[in-house]
């Protein structure tokens, strides 16, 4: 916890201090991209070290396009992004910024997506039918919404909350502390998985483009930025990228969603070192390592399917024998036998695919069995598509599911759906982990890690 907090604590006041003008000549002179976000689960956390989020790997991206440093600077909310482009403390701001550049000196670069503005409110209460229902007692908003508020609404106040981030206001809605908010929904999808209470009462906008600021004074800093997008799309990472960090998470469960943060607290304590202990033997992530048994045995060790698997990580009598455990119940030979299992199908999918798909093709042949996976990436293969990516070989494997007139022998009495519900429900548990392991520092610098702030809610 330290150490997550010395890295971004670092990071802020190192960035912080510069005074250059930032154009794409400073930028390669210096070797560093300084790029202005906030921390949080959409933009930007680290977690055992490893840095994170979507504002962050598109950042990095660019960085390594122009062949320079990718340098964060963290600011404690939206506003202070725009700010820190302005006053030179960063070259270029992100995190998920919409309608953000406006008059001046800063110009918003080309849209990498687009969302819409959505009014939030707490399952429980009264869902509002119209925005002008609410007035400054029922709605907090941030002072950086209020810009894009007023142009829709110019005779309406509001509650505004100039030290508070989005994520900060989403938990006072889940906790009570205020009625309802505004909030793009990137940021509704992510977390209502952590603060599972809350509802969307209505789409307050049409989709709004989402991009970068900069200085629009360096035409060479924006062609770069626009030849970058352009690229992104052209080859279709950023459609990847997107899908990788959202696609997943639009289908909410609240029933899965409540149980899973419910034995987080109850059962992950147990076991949890055990993961990280076995983890770090064969080089795995051990939030990764935990999902996949939530997935397998809800942390349940004597759990039991109707087909005789058992324990932690659901291990069949054969894969244990092979594996050498002799116990299945017991959770350190449970896990241990799983990682082992996990490792074999991913050494198997070719050393060419890369993350994340390598991961998630390895967790459908750990759930499905690696034959079974092999013949639906061949008919992936056969059909046009990519048997390398697993977004092509989800969509080979949803139409064997719903083909009831399957012949080929190798192709029946297989449940094909199946791995796609596995590969899914384990992104979600996986990133909700790693969420709530990360570090959040708040507006007064208090350290407190996500987790503590949905342990905190009441709902739990």
């Amino acid at each position: 916890m330290k150490l997550k907090f010395l890295l971004l604590l670092t990071a802020f006041f190192i960035t912080g201090c510069k005074d250059t003008s930032w154009t794409l000549d400073s930028i390669l002179t210096s070797g560093e991209l300084r790029f202005a976000t906030i921390e949080g689960p959409v933009t930007y956390y680290i977690i055992d070290r490893e840095q994170s989020g979507f504002e962050f790997e598109l950042a990095k991206k660019f960085a390594n396009k122009l062949g320079v440093s990718m340098v964060p600077v963290l600011a404690n909310k939206i506003d202070d992004i725009v700010s820190m482009v302005k006053y030179n403390k960063a070259a270029i701001g992100g995190a998920a910024l919409v309608n953000s550049a406006g008059a001046g000196e800063l110009v918003s670069g080309p849209s990498y997506y687009s969302v819409p503005l959505q009014l939030i409110y707490r399952r429980g209460d009264i869902r509002p039918a119209q925005f002008t229902e609410l007035d400054n007692k029922t709605l907090g908003i941030t002072a950086f919404q209020m810009k894009t508020l007023y142009n829709i609404y110019p005779h309406m106040t509001w509650n505004v909350y100039s030290d508070r981030d989005i994520g900060s206001l989403l938990w006072m809605v889940q906790n009570r502390e205020i009625k309802s908010t505004v909030a793009d929904s990137h940021f509704v999808d992510i977390y209502r998985h952590l603060y599972p209470d809350l509802r969307v009462a209505f789409n307050i906008t049409d989709p709004q483009p989402v991009a970068w600021i900069y200085k629009k004074t360096d035409k060479k800093l924006n062609a770069a930025i626009v030849d970058f997008f352009n690229e992104l799309d052209n080859s279709g990472e950023l459609d990847d990228m997107l899908e990788r960090y959202f696609g997943h998470l639009a289908a909410f469960d609240y029933v899965d969603t409540i149980s899973f943060l419910k034995r987080v607290q109850e059962r992950l304590p147990r076991y949890k070192h055990l993961f990280i202990k076995t983890a770090k033997k064969y080089h795995l992530d051990w939030t990764l390592l935990a999902a996949i048994s939530y997935q397998e045995s809800h942390w349940e060790p004597s759990a039991r399917s109707p087909t005789g698997v058992r324990g932690l990580m659901m291990l069949t009598q054969d894969t244990a024998k092979h594996l050498a455990i002799n116990d299945r119940l017991d959770p350190s030979q449970s896990i241990d036998g799983g990682a082992r299992y996990f490792t074999l199908m991913y050494k198997k999918i070719p050393q060419r695919i890369l993350q994340p798909d390598r991961t998630w093709l390895a967790l459908a042949a750990y759930n499905a069995g690696f034959q079974n996976l092999e013949s639906a990436r061949i008919l992936t293969q056969a059909n046009g598509n990519n048997p390398d990516r697993w977004r092509d070989v989800r969509k080979t494997l949803l139409s064997l599911a719903s083909d009831k007139n399957i012949t080929d022998p190798k192709l029946q009495h297989v449940r094909w759906g199946e791995p796609i519900r596995y590969v899914r429900n384990i992104r979600k548990y996986h990133d909700i982990l790693r969420w709530i392991s990360a570090v959040k520092i708040d507006d007064n610098t208090t350290v407190h890690s996500l987790d503590s702030l949905r342990i905190n809610s009441p709902v739990l």
